[in-house]
């Protein structure tokens, strides 16, 4: 297992990750991604983007920046976090779930965010994806509201992580 920040070469990689996780999701109802592929050349340019490596083959990925979605405001975080990293498009491809590389890819963002300063972990996770609420709560993440995204029917959990 390797974690790499992704570079402007990995781009196919972090696309194709996306392409499979959101096929899978659309299987499932969850129309929860677009192809977000502009985000993508985003937060690749703004080194932001970290790719699990299994034996050289991109398994996984995850993007942390400090950019909060606009639902964001109406969300009670801990008084604590005055700093935090926010949690984009965690990515395991289907043939590695159930692996441990969400959560490696969760262990590393919090050894990262304490490494740079940050104060807490935020992300927002879609309310029917149960495996990924359960692996939260089973990582300390304490869910700290509800937001309601305009695409979706069902709400998001909004989880923090104090560091």
């Amino acid at each position: 297992m390797n974690i790499i920040k992704a570079s402007p070469a990995d781009i196919v990689e972090v696309l194709y990750l996306l392409k499979v996780c959101v096929l899978e999701m659309n299987i499932k109802g969850w129309y929860h991604w677009d192809m977000q592929n502009h985000l993508v050349k985003y937060d690749i340019e703004n080194n932001s983007v970290f790719l699990y490596k299994e034996n050289e083959v991109s398994v996984g990925a995850i993007t942390l920046n400090n950019e909060e979605i606009a639902e964001y405001k109406d969300v009670k975080w801990s008084h604590l976090s005055n700093n935090p990293l926010v949690v984009h498009r965690l990515l395991v491809h289907p043939n590695w779930r159930e692996k441990g590389v969400a959560k490696e890819l969760l262990v590393f963002s919090e050894n990262f965010a304490k490494e740079n300063g940050f104060t807490s972990l935020r992300l927002e996770v879609f309310s029917e994806n149960q495996e990924a609420v359960g692996l939260y709560n089973q990582l300390n993440y304490k869910q700290q509201g509800e937001i309601q995204l305009h695409y979706q029917k069902s709400p998001y959990y909004c989880f923090e992580k104090t560091l």
